[in-house]
């Protein structure tokens, strides 16, 4: 919602954003002082990858005087995927994450080149959901490969926490939230996490 309605209406401030942004920014810092030149962000659902967002966080950082040393990229390559002949593994939905979120950083990566140079290699988006040991051990050698080859680090993202009863999600009354953390591929994908090779 708030892509489309940062794309359609030029009403859409970032004032509101970079005030936010800024005050989570500072209410760390407070925290934890000596983090501020070690800053590292990212955010649920990769919402800083929209436009406005993305703007209104280096807009935040710039007034925060703090050092970004970490920012998450959640930009996968399709090659793995295609030349290993795994696309039926991917739900119809991942395909659409993917292709929304990698044109949205070839968007903002004009804007930071620095941190587009060492952004880490992503693996997640594609089989979202359902990183199991099958499914990340089908491409991992071809993402290991590719994040040598640019001398970067490779980035696996997992979501393996899950419960038994829906009543204990943050909001039971969202049937695809509760789906998800019922889900027994949250258990597939904590398993996963402690089988695949240990050279990670």
């Amino acid at each position: 919602g708030l892509l489309l309605a940062s794309t359609l209406s030029p009403r859409v401030s970032s004032e509101q954003l970079e005030r936010e942004i800024g005050a989570q920014i500072n209410l760390f810092v407070q925290a934890f002082p000596e983090q501020a030149e070690h800053l590292r962000i990212d955010s649920h659902q990769h919402f800083h990858l929209i436009p406005v967002v993305f703007d209104s966080l280096l807009a935040a950082l710039e007034q925060s005087g703090c050092a970004l040393e970490y920012l998450r990229i959640p930009f996968e390559p399709t090659a793995p995927f295609i030349r290993l002949n795994v696309l039926r593994r991917v739900p119809a939905i991942n395909w659409l994450k993917h292709a929304v979120l990698n044109t949205l950083w070839h968007i903002d990566k004009r804007k930071v080149p620095e941190l587009a140079q060492r952004a880490a290699i992503f693996c997640g988006i594609n089989f979202s959901g359902r990183m199991t040991k099958d499914n990340v051990s089908s491409v991992l050698d071809a993402f290991k490969r590719i994040s040598q080859e640019r001398k970067v680090a490779l980035e696996l993202l997992f979501h393996p926490g899950g419960v038994e009863d829906g009543n204990e999600v943050l909001n039971p009354a969202l049937a695809e939230f509760v789906q998800f953390y019922t889900s027994p591929f949250r258990r597939q994908e904590a398993q996963a996490i402690t089988e695949i090779e240990p050279s990670l």
